[in-house]
């Protein structure tokens, strides 16, 4: 499941979310418009952790999974 939510997230960021709640417009305002340097910058990031995620299980490595969360 995580590598399907990194892979879903490294290309939804790119575009505003809806805010179902009716309390703005988008609930991601602070990550700009469509295509923003911010929301590129934060779809690299999801694209490294794939890449971390990806290293770390393919080496079966609690350590790399304890770093990829920050343990």
């Amino acid at each position: 499941m995580i590598e399907h939510f990194l892979k879903h997230s490294e290309r939804a960021v790119l575009s505003p979310i809806r805010d179902g709640t009716g309390q703005s417009v988008h609930v991601d305002n602070y990550l700009g418009s469509s295509n923003s340097i911010e929301r590129r910058q934060m779809s690299q990031v999801f694209k490294i952790l794939q890449k971390k995620q990806g290293q770390a299980d393919s080496l079966r490595s609690l350590d790399k999974w304890a770093d990829l969360f920050g343990e």
